[in-house]
C-alpha cells in the first residue's frame, strides 16, 4: 500500500519531464525558424544594398554622360552645379540653325540628321563663293581694261559733253519758256473751272431745296388725302365682295354664307350685307358669324334697315378688315386692353391672315390704333399719357398713306 503513492509521484514526475522536453523542442524549433528568417532578412538587405550601389553607379555614370552631352551640345547654365542642357534652348537653337540653311529638307528633326546636310550645304556654298571670287577677279580685270579705254576716250568725249551741255542749257531755257506759257494757260483754265464749280454747287443747293420742298409738299398732300379719306375707309365697300349669302331663315333671322374655316373665317366676324344685284351699294343689314364649318358658316342677321327689303339668298357680305384669300400686313400702335388686349388681337389677326409687323414700311397695309400710353418702352411710368397719334410710327404711317384702323373698328367687325 505504501508503494502506490510513490508510483503515482513517479508518473507525475515523468509527465513533467516529458512536458519540459517538448517545450524545449518547441523553443528549439522556434529559434531555428527565427534564425532562418533573420538569415533571409540579412540576405535580402545585402541584395538591396548591392542593387542600390549598382543603381548609384549607373546614376553617376548617367550624370557623367549627361554632363558630357550637355557640354558637347551647350545651352546649359555653366554656373549651376550640374550641367544639364535646356531642351527649349536646344530646340530654339536647332530652329535657328535650320533657318540659316533654308535649302535643307524641312523634315529633318535632329542634329544628327541636320549636320551632314549642313556640312554638304556649307561645302556647296564654299564652292560657290570660290566661283564668285573668280568671277569678281575677272570682272575687276575687265573693269581695269574698260577704265583704260575710258581714259583714252575721255579727251574725245569732253568736247562732245561741252556741246551737249550747251544744247541742254538751250533746251532748259525753251522748257522754262514753255512752262511759263502753260502755267498762264492753266491759271486761266482753273479760273474758268472755279466759276463752273461755283455754278454747279449753286445748282446742287437749288436742286436740294427743290427736292425738300417737293417732299414736303408731297407729304402734306398725302396727309391731306389721308385725312379726307380716313373717315370713309371702313364705310366704303371693296371692289369684290368677301362672300355670298346661300340661304336665309326669316323666322329665325339666321342665314348661311359661302365662307368657312378654310377661308380663315373666325367665330364672331361681322359683315354688312349689300344687295346682290349689279350696282347695289346700300347696306341692308349686319350679319355676325355664329358657327363655322369647313366651306360655309351660319350667320345671325341683325339691324335690318328696311323691313320691306330683307336679306335674301344671293346678297353679298363685306368686311373691310377680312380677306378670305390673300394676306396683309399691319402695325399695332398704342395700348390694347379690355375686350381686345394685345395677345387676343394678335391671335385674331393671325387667324384672318394679317401679319403684325414691328414697324411701318412699304409693305404695311394699315395700322391699328389703340389707347393712350401710360408707360414708355422700358416700362417706366410717364408723367402724362401719350396719345397714339403723337407717336413717330403713327406720323410716319400717315405720311406714307397707310390706312388707319381704330380699335373701335376692330370691335365693330369682330366680336370677341
Amino acid at each position: 500500500m505504501m508503494n502506490s503513492p510513490r508510483r503515482g509521484a513517479a508518473r507525475i514526475s515523468a509527465v513533467w519531464m516529458i512536458s519540459v522536453i517538448v517545450m524545449f523542442l518547441v523553443a528549439l524549433a522556434f529559434g531555428f525558424i527565427a534564425s532562418d528568417g533573420e538569415a533571409q532578412a540579412r540576405e535580402s538587405a545585402t541584395s538591396a544594398r548591392a542593387e542600390r550601389d549598382a543603381a548609384t553607379v549607373r546614376y553617376d555614370e548617367e550624370r557623367v554622360v549627361s554632363r558630357e552631352l550637355s557640354e558637347a551640345i551647350g545651352f546649359y547654365d555653366r554656373e549651376a552645379a550640374s550641367a544639364r542642357a535646356d531642351l527649349d534652348a536646344v530646340k530654339a537653337g536647332f530652329d535657328t540653325l535650320k533657318g540659316a540653311f533654308p535649302e535643307i529638307d524641312p523634315s529633318i528633326g535632329n542634329y544628327q540628321e541636320a549636320i551632314p546636310a549642313i556640312v554638304s550645304n556649307y561645302t556647296a556654298r564654299g564652292r560657290k563663293i570660290q566661283e564668285l571670287e573668280a568671277s569678281i577677279a575677272d570682272l575687276r580685270s575687265q573693269v581695269g581694261v574698260a577704265q583704260g579705254n575710258l581714259r583714252t576716250l575721255g579727251s574725245e568725249k569732253d568736247g562732245q559733253i561741252s556741246d551737249l551741255q550747251r544744247q541742254l542749257r538751250d533746251a532748259e531755257q525753251a522748257a522754262r519758256d514753255s512752262q511759263a506759257s502753260l502755267e498762264r494757260t492753266l491759271s486761266s483754265v482753273r479760273s474758268d473751272l472755279a466759276d463752273v464749280e461755283g455754278q454747279r454747287r449753286a445748282g446742287e443747293i437749288q436742286l436740294d431745296n427743290n427736292e425738300r420742298q417737293a417732299r414736303t409738299s408731297l407729304d402734306s398732300l398725302r396727309t391731306r388725302i389721308k385725312e379726307q379719306s380716313k373717315k370713309l375707309t371702313f364705310m366704303s365697300d371693296s371692289e369684290t365682295a368677301d362672300g355670298k349669302i346661300l340661304a336665309v331663315s326669316d323666322s329665325l333671322s339666321l342665314g348661311w354664307i359661302d365662307l368657312g374655316s378654310k377661308n380663315r373665317l373666325a367665330l364672331g366676324t361681322r359683315f354688312h350685307v349689300v344687295g346682290g344685284k349689279p350696282g347695289a351699294s346700300s347696306v341692308k343689314a349686319w350679319a355676325e358669324v355664329t358657327r363655322v364649318e369647313d366651306a360655309q358658316a351660319e350667320i345671325m342677321i341683325s339691324e335690318v334697315l328696311d323691313p320691306y327689303d330683307p336679306v335674301v339668298a344671293g346678297d353679298v357680305v363685306y368686311n373691310p378688315l377680312y380677306d378670305p384669300v390673300g394676306g396683309r400686313n399691319a402695325v399695332l400702335v398704342g395700348r390694347f386692353s379690355g375686350t381686345y388686349n394685345e395677345k387676343e388681337l394678335r391671335g385674331l389677326l393671325d387667324h384672318i391672315g394679317v401679319r403684325v409687323q414691328g414697324d411701318v414700311d412699304e409693305t404695311t397695309d394699315f395700322i391699328i390704333v389703340g389707347l393712350e400710353l401710360y408707360r414708355d418702352e422700358d416700362g417706366e411710368p410717364l408723367e402724362e399719357p401719350v396719345e397714339p397719334s403723337e407717336l413717330p410710327v403713327f406720323k410716319n404711317a400717315v405720311a406714307m398713306g397707310v390706312s388707319v384702323v381704330e380699335l373701335t373698328d376692330i370691335r365693330r367687325y369682330f366680336k370677341n
